[in-house]
């Protein structure tokens, strides 16, 4: 009877000490979440390591995967990128591939300085799932972009194959022309680089018409705009056409107002024309 008793005691001891376990997890999850929309968001990863710390051997998957969803988040907010890419590694081995691991795990390869292949790799993988998704697109952006500076020919014509496979699919935007139009700068065709700003320009246009544009999305929009104008700009100046991409120049600096990098193109516009 008395062994028993003692097998109960221990049970119970046993449940109770998880119990406490777990308010704590929760506790520490609150505390990340709160420092997230606070902005905070190393404090937020500290948080949510915390957690996973405390779950010991009483693992409860459900609530493990959400933190460390939440954890990645952090990681990469806070730009740090290498522990990022770890945290995602041990979601897709306890979630599976899931499309949204995928592209994330992309941007934080190459963020870090990882080997392109593997982000492009991954990248593909998500595509090839049929994702079409906006984080799909903005893993591309990342990717197109680090793409483009390689210098391994065989990786930098990845990115317009890339770009262009988009487009295809009616992915066209007025982000995805402004980082066609910088390739097309950087391999030196200035006069297509400028046809694809302009292109840009029109789909923004058509893009802060929609019904129902948050501000957000509206803010991104006319930000990429400008992006588009000043890169036109550029090209027109490479083109020697120095009054033509004054003429934007200025434009741009009475909607838009001035900074330093724009003060600078106007002045030295100004001195060739």
């Amino acid at each position: 009877m008395k062994r028993i008793m003692l097998v109960l005691l221990l049970c119970l001891l046993s449940v109770t000490g998880c119990g406490d376990r777990m308010t704590k997890v929760k506790d520490l999850r609150r505390a990340g979440i709160t420092a997230m929309e606070e902005g905070d968001y190393q404090k937020a990863a500290e948080q949510f390591r915390h957690a996973m710390a405390y779950y010991g051997t009483a693992r409860q998957e459900g609530t493990e995967l959400d933190i460390l969803r939440y954890l990645s988040e952090a990681e990469m907010c806070s730009e740090d990128y290498v522990s990022a890419a770890e945290t995602l590694r041990r979601l897709m081995e306890a979630d599976g591939r899931k499309n949204e691991y995928l592209n994330m795990l992309a941007v934080c390869v190459v963020r870090s300085g990882g080997e392109l292949e593997e982000a492009l790799a991954l990248y593909n993988e998500a595509g090839d799932n049929g994702d079409r998704s906006e984080a799909h697109r903005q893993a591309l952006y990342t990717l197109g972009e680090a793409l483009s500076k390689s210098g391994d020919p065989a990786l930098k014509d990845q990115a317009p194959a890339l770009y262009q496979k988009l487009i295809d699919e009616g992915g066209e935007t007025s982000g995805l022309c402004l980082r066609v139009g910088k390739y097309y700068f950087e391999a030196g065709d200035y006069a297509w680089a400028r046809e694809v700003f302009r292109q840009g320009q029109a789909l923004a246009d058509q893009e802060l018409l929609a019904e129902g544009l948050a501000e957000e999305q509206a803010a991104l929009i006319r930000s990429t705009l400008r992006d588009l104008r000043f890169n036109e700009a550029v090209c027109l100046e490479y083109e020697k056409d120095y009054a033509g991409a004054l003429a934007i120049m200025e434009e741009i600096a009475g909607e838009y107002g001035e900074d330093e990098a724009l003060e600078h193109e106007i002045l030295f516009l100004r001195s060739r024309t």
